[in-house]
Order: C-alpha cells, then structure tokens, then sequence
C-alpha cells in the first residue's frame, strides 16, 4: 500500500508540473502570436543585448542604453535589410562608448554573432540615421582596464600611461588603433621594468595580436630616448630594450 501510494503521488506531482510547464509554453507561443512582427524582432533583439552584455561582463546601464538604441532602429527602419546581430553588436558597441564602459570593436564581434565589417557598417549607419555621437576612442580608455587585468605594477603602469602619452603627443605610430598602442606601451615598460609580462597575455587580455605589437614596438623602440620619462628611468635603459 505505501509503494501504491508513493507511486500515485509521484505521478500526480509530475503530471502537475508536466501540466504547469505544458500551459506556460503555451502562453509563451500564445503571446509570441499576438505580437506583430516588430514586436518580435525587437524581443529577439533584447534577448541577443541581454547575451552579449553577459558575456562582456557589461553593467546593466549598458544594457538600458542599447535597448533604447535598438528600439530607435527599429521605429526608423533606417537599416532594414541589415543582419539583426549586427544591428544588436552596433548598439551594444556605441552603449559602452556612451556609457563610458569602453569595449573595442573587435571585443564586441567577439561576443556577437556578426562579423565586424558589418558590425562596423551598422556603427556607422546608426550614428547617421539616429544622429547620434561618440567620443572619440583614447588610449587612456583601455589602458586602465589592461593593466588591472594583467595586475601590473604601479611603475611599470606609470610608464606605460608615460609612452602613451608620448606616442600620441608625437604621433609616431598614425593611424594606429589605440587599443593597439595601450598593449604595446604596456608590453615595452614591463621590458623596461623586467616585469616579465608574457606577451601571450596581454595578447589574451587586449585581443591586439602578437605580431601586430611587435610590429609597432619595433617603431617605438627606435624613439625610445624620447619616450622615457626625464625624472625617473626604469631600470632597463633604452638602448638596451631588447631587439624584437
């Protein structure tokens, strides 16, 4: 009697929850066919903000703003024909610039579905249909982030602000994205400091490839007077940064 009794309370539990799971998918569907089609691509498309803004570790200021930022694309209709994940990635990509939580283009395609041309080709398209405006990238927007991931000193932080600075005062590297500047002036003063910074990891943490900072501190090792600071040198001596 107890196993006949264990047994008819298990299957009523089941069957109410197997019930219970049944209606709710139900009047999701229900609810999902009384919207119009607008109405479900801007739901997909919180959905997809939502997925990127977790995966970037994003705050939900962030989120608030690209929400915002998609609906205003979808009422101009100004980018029909467009993939939806990069019309998302773009507004995620402009929210973070807005919302003074810098994240690279390369970053966000990372965390998207779309490629970056067309994430780049949404970018620029919102910003005119929506007549909206960013600041301009600084260096000084990723080097912060950089330094605490790879828990750098504070010297050889100091120096490596110091050769930003400098690099961008001078323009030696034009048309270098500063993304890829703040990696490399990281990697030069941790030689300068003997740090023994794998470049590996800062490849990981900047996602600015290997070869693309050694190319550029090749350019900076050869103006490396300029670029130590006058009252207090690293221990390396310019003339001795090793030859890449």
């Amino acid at each position: 009697m107890i196993r006949i009794f264990r047994y008819l309370f298990f299957a009523t539990t089941v069957g109410h929850l197997s019930n219970s799971s049944s209606t709710d998918a139900k009047n999701k569907y229900r609810n999902m066919r009384m919207m119009n089609s607008t109405d479900r691509s801007v739901a997909a498309g919180f959905k997809e903000a939502r997925a990127m803004i977790e995966r970037l570790t994003l705050p939900q200021s962030v989120l608030s703003r690209t929400e915002v930022l998609f609906k205003k694309v979808q009422d101009s209709k100004g980018l029909r024909g467009r993939s939806q994940f990069a019309v998302v990635a773009a507004c995620v990509y402009i929210a973070c610039r807005r919302e003074n939580a810098m994240r690279s283009l390369k970053e966000v395609c990372a965390a998207s579905q779309a490629n970056r041309r067309d994430v780049g080709r949404c970018f620029k398209q919102i910003l005119s249909v929506l007549e909206e405006r960013v600041e301009m990238i600084k260096i000084e927007d990723f080097m912060s982030r950089f330094c605490s991931q790879l828990a750098v000193s504070a010297e050889v932080r100091e120096l490596a602000e110091h050769i930003c600075n400098k690099v961008t005062e001078m323009d030696l590297v034009g048309g270098r994205a500063p993304l890829s500047v703040a990696a490399t002036s990281i990697f030069m003063a941790g030689l300068a400091y003997r740090a023994n910074i794998d470049i590996k990891k800062i490849v990981m943490v900047s996602g600015v490839t290997e070869n693309t900072m050694k190319v550029i501190y090749r350019q900076l090792r050869g103006e490396a007077s300029k670029l130590y600071p006058a009252e207090k040198k690293p221990p390396v001596p310019f003339e001795r940064l090793p030859i890449l």
